[in-house]
């Protein structure tokens, strides 16, 4: 089983994941966005107000993970290093408190969403933490 995992602070958003089909686009400029794989999930998430994607990276900053285009790099010392299913992550929409992600598969599987909350600190220092998984079967 592969798993995403964000921390969102400020607020609990409403997450919903669904599978989408080719071409996959930017949801501000419209623009086709390539993203690895044969079959892709959606993950839309609102309201959004503050996200947290350090707090799962053991060894590395988030920064250092998602690139300039919002593409997350797999492999190394990142938790999605042994990801089975999952191929690339990419950031596609970020605005008016919705944060949209869409993860490229290597095939279609079984999927859910998972949530954890607490007062606990987020990894930049907050509180209010609540996070969401998205949990991909192989």
């Amino acid at each position: 089983m592969d798993q995403l995992w964000w921390d969102f602070t400020g607020g609990v958003p409403r997450c919903v994941a669904e599978y989408v089909d080719a071409p996959i686009t930017d949801e501000q400029t419209g623009a086709v966005v390539e993203v690895a794989g044969s079959a892709f999930v959606r993950m839309r998430c609102s309201p959004v107000h503050a996200l947290d994607l350090t707090k799962r990276e053991q060894g590395a900053e988030a920064s250092q993970r998602f690139d300039a285009s919002g593409r997350y790099r797999l492999g190394g010392d990142s938790a999605l290093s042994t990801a089975r299913n999952i191929v690339e992550v990419v950031q596609t929409g970020w605005g008016g408190g919705v944060l949209t992600v869409t993860v490229g598969l290597r095939h279609r599987a079984p999927l859910g969403i998972a949530w954890a909350g607490g007062d606990g600190p987020s990894a930049t220092g907050g509180g209010d933490v609540q996070g969401a998984w998205l949990v991909v079967m192989q």
